[in-house]
């Protein structure tokens, strides 16, 4: 995963009940404030600095064309982000509760803004949700959730989902058996979310995240991808550009400098030059220098210098181990 603006933060679900012509009821526990795994470091979202509209779009996979629902009985706690609601009468939601009905044991993922965010160094540490974390990792002190999606597999195991059964009565499901019954509670009628306005929005998005890739963004926005999903797939051509770096230098003890060639050794380490060259990066930046900034010029950087970010990167992991004693 990487460091993006916006990026889901997925765990497990559960779903249980009968099919109903009536709206059907969902509660969510979307997401308990665990560590997840980044593409450049973990992430943790401090719930205290999470904030949770009134109103939440539920989706299916992160589609805006999926729509599953409505959340308008929505709250952070302590223990993680709750959610609750009812399922729209469409062909998504349909699916999500058939599925259910038949044993399959959703999970729920939410989409996330970043809005203040800091790195925490390897040396540090920090109580970020009632526990103590080491560092490296990206702390988001500040956020901001903008929807939630039923999906089939996520990454924070502690979360659930549940579609109730009954529509009008007072019927408890209990989630597992270490985990409280969760009862039913009428909501009001959800206001309609608006297919075409939600689709120009994710095509302007894709467009603006790749503003120097035009047929990339392109190509996922005719596959339907979201503006996660479309980064992700960016990262990993990344990767593998620097996989077949690697295999081409594999066996040659000199880290190239930017814009050398592979057998010209750099007049000082592949860390320092790259950090320098981060910092001038992000010197030019007016105002605050947050998560999505701090992504956006590593990747500027690595698409520009790709030889150098390959250098850092196994100069940092090698010297990973007489950092750690130091």
């Amino acid at each position: 995963m990487k460091i993006p603006g916006r990026m889901t933060l997925s765990g497990e679900t559960e779903l249980a009940g009968q099919a109903e012509s009536k709206k059907r009821q969902f509660k969510q526990l979307a997401h308990a404030g665990s560590r997840l795994t980044g593409f450049f470091a973990d992430i943790i979202y401090s719930l205290d600095g999470m904030k949770v509209p009134g109103e939440l779009p539920i989706l299916q996979q992160h589609d805006h064309k999926l729509i599953v629902g409505l959340a308008n009985q929505n709250s952070v706690g302590k223990d993680g982000v709750h959610l609750g609601g009812e399922l729209y009468d469409t062909a998504a939601a349909r699916e999500v509760a058939a599925l259910a009905d038949q044993g399959f044991k959703w999970q729920a993922s939410i989409g996330v803004r970043t809005l203040e965010a800091e790195f925490v160094e390897e040396d540090e540490e920090r109580v970020v949700n009632g526990r103590k974390e080491c560092g490296p990792f990206v702390l988001v002190s500040q956020s901001e959730v903008y929807e939630s999606s039923f999906v089939p597999i996520g990454a924070d195991r502690n979360t659930r989902s549940v579609v109730l059964s009954d529509v009008g009565g007072a019927e408890a499901v209990v989630v597992t058996k270490k985990e409280k019954s969760m009862s039913q509670e009428k909501t009001a009628t959800a206001p309609a979310v608006d297919p075409v306005a939600e689709e120009r929005k994710r095509v302007s998005q894709l467009k603006l995240a790749f503003p120097t890739n035009p047929s990339f963004a392109l190509k996922h926005i005719e596959l339907g991808s979201s503006v996660l999903e479309a980064k992700a797939a960016y990262a990993d051509e990344l990767q593998k550009e620097n996989n077949e770096l690697r295999a081409q230098r594999s066996g040659a003890p000199e880290v190239p400098s930017r814009g050398g060639s592979t057998g010209q050794q750099v007049s000082r380490s592949a860390v320092e030059e790259w950090n320098a060259l981060l910092q001038q990066e992000l010197a030019c930046h007016k105002g605050p220098i947050t998560a999505d900034v701090r992504f956006a010029a590593i990747r500027k950087l690595a698409i520009a210098n790709p030889k150098l970010h390959q250098g850092y990167l196994e100069e940092y992991n090698a010297t990973r181990p007489a950092r750690a004693r130091a």
